[in-house]
C-alpha cells in the first residue's frame, strides 16, 4: 500500500506497496497509523509478467486485453513523477535479481513441478531421475538468473507422458498475474504487517510470493489470515491510532475481521467494518473502489452508497477494544455516510461514471515537508473536485490506464 524504528506502510490500490522511510535499515517494528503519513519509499511491481498473460483477459480478471509495451509506457510515468517527488521507488523484481543463484534456485525450486500425466504409461526405473527433485535441482544449477525469476513469478507445472519415451506435452502455468496490485496481497496496521488470504485460488500464489519477498527484506510478519477467513488489502484503510476502516462483503469476509481483532493485531482503538450486504457489485469489490481518504477532513464517497434511501447502502459495524480485555466489541451498526459525518469528515460524492474511472483509487502519499497532502490520482478530474471541496494538498494525475485496463 516510516523505516525506523519502526515502519509505517501505506498499500494502495494498483500501484504499488508504499513504505513510509525514514531508516530503510531498522525494519524490527514494520508498521502503518495512517493512509496519510508520509511515503518516502514504495515498492512496486513491474507490469512485465501481468502483461505476459493477456490472451484471456477475463480468466486473469483482467478489466480488457492489455497491451504490454502501453503498459510498461504508463507504469514508467508513475514511477517518474514518484521519484520526481522525491520518493525511492523499489521493485520486487530488481530485489529479486539481486539474490544469489543459490537463493534463487532455492525459491525457483518449491515453484518448479514435475507431474506424470494421469493416463500416461508406466515410466521405467531407468528413466525415474528425470521426474526426480535430484533432476530437478540439476537443470535449475544450470540456469540463468533470469530464467529461475520467470520460474518464480510463473509457478510451471510440467506435464511428462511416457510414450516411447519421456514426452512434455505441456506446461501449466499458475503466474502471478496480478501481483502488479500490491496492494491486494496485505495489510499493515498500527501493530505490523499480516498476510491476507484471498477468495480467488488464482490469486493465492501472490501471497506466497510476497511473504517471501518480505522474509528477504527481513521484515517481520506478525499474522497470517487463514481459511476460511478472507482478507485482501484494498478493503483496509488505516486513518489513526483511534480509527481504521475494513470493507467487508464481496472478497473480505467478517471471518477476516474478527481474525484481526481476536488476535489483537490492528492497533487502533476501533474498527469501522464497512459491511456490504445489498451490492456485491465487483466494480465494488473492495472498499477502496468506492471510499478514499484526501485527508484529516475530507472523504471521497460513491454517491450510489449514501443514505438511508440507497439501495446499496454500507453499514457501519463499529468495534471498540475493551481497556482492560483488549477484546474488541460490537458498539452499534450506523449507516456509512452517517459514520463519517459524526467522525467529522466532509463527504465529497462520486459518481458511478467517475468511479468507473478509478477516481477512488488514488493514490495518498501523505503530508510533504510543507505539511499539505500529495495525492496521485489516474483520473483527471479529482484535483478539481478536492479543490472545489477545500483540499489545500497537492494532485498529479498521471494517465494510467495502461494498467487500469487489468
Amino acid at each position: 500500500m516510516s523505516f525506523s524504528f519502526h515502519i509505517s506502510i501505506s498499500l494502495f490500490l494498483f500501484f504499488g506497496l508504499i513504505f513510509l522511510v525514514s531508516d530503510s535499515k531498522k525494519l524490527e517494528k514494520f508498521q502503518q497509523v495512517s493512509e496519510l503519513d508520509p511515503a518516502e519509499l514504495v515498492i512496486v511491481k513491474t507490469p512485465k509478467t501481468a502483461a505476459k498473460f493477456g490472451y484471456h483477459p477475463k480468466g486473469f480478471l483482467y478489466e480488457e486485453t492489455p497491451n504490454s509495451e502501453v503498459a510498461k509506457k504508463s507504469h514508467k510515468k508513475f514511477v517518474k513523477v514518484m521519484t520526481k517527488e522525491g520518493v525511492k521507488v523499489v521493485k520486487i523484481d530488481k530485489v529479486f535479481r539481486k539474490l544469489s543463484h543459490e537463493k534463487l534456485e532455492e525459491i525457483a525450486f518449491n515453484f518448479l513441478q514435475y507431474q506424470l500425466a494421469k493416463d500416461s504409461k508406466e515410466v521405467p526405473e531407468k528413466l525415474l531421475y528425470y521426474l526426480s527433485d535430484e533432476h530437478k535441482r540439476d537443470n535449475l544449477r544450470k540456469m540463468s538468473k533470469k530464467q529461475l525469476i520467470d520460474i518464480i513469478f510463473e509457478q510451471p507445472t510440467v506435464i511428462i507422458n511416457m510414450t516411447t519415451d519421456l514426452e512434455a506435452t505441456h506446461v501449466i502455468n499458475r503466474p502471478s498475474a496480478n501481483l502488479l496490485f500490491t496492494r491486494d496481497q496485505q495489510i499493515v496496521t498500527a501493530k505490523g504487517l499480516v498476510l491476507g488470504n484471498f477468495g480467488s485460488r488464482q490469486r493465492t500464489p501472490e501471497t506466497e510470493l510476497m511473504k517471501i519477498f518480505f522474509q528477504i527484506l527481513g521484515i517481520p510478519i506478525i499474522g497470517e489470515v487463514p481459511s476460511p477467513a478472507r482478507l485482501e488489502g484494498g478493503d483496509f484503510i488505516p486513518f489513526s491510532r483511534d480509527l481504521a476502516f475494513l470493507g467487508v462483503g464481496f472478497y473480505t469476509n467478517m471471518q477476516g475481521a474478527n481474525y484481526l481483532m481476536e488476535n489483537d493485531l490492528l492497533g487502533s482503538r476501533r474498527l469501522a467494518v464497512v459491511y456490504d450486504e445489498f451490492d456485491m457489485n465487483i466494480q465494488h469489490m473492495h472498499l477502496d473502489t468506492i471510499f478514499n481518504i484526501a485527508d484529516e477532513s475530507r472523504v471521497v464517497l460513491l454517491d450510489t452508497v449514501i443514505g438511508n434511501t440507497s439501495k446499496i447502502p454500507r453499514i457501519v459495524r463499529e468495534y471498540v477494544q475493551n481497556e482492560d480485555s483488549h477484546k474488541y466489541e460490537l458498539k452499534r451498526e450506523v449507516e456509512f455516510s452517517q459514520f463519517l459525518k459524526e467522525e467529522g469528515f466532509q463527504i465529497i460524492p462520486i459518481t458511478d461514471q467517475q468511479q468507473h474511472g478509478y477516481i477512488t483509487n488514488f493514490l495518498n502519499l501523505g503530508k510533504r515537508h510543507n505539511g499539505k497532502c500529495l495525492i496521485i490520482s489516474v483520473h483527471p478530474d479529482l484535483e478539481k473536485i478536492l479543490k472545489e471541496a477545500g483540499y489545500e494538498g497537492k494532485v498529479i494525475y498521471v494517465d494510467y490506464s495502461g494498467i487500469t485496463t487489468m
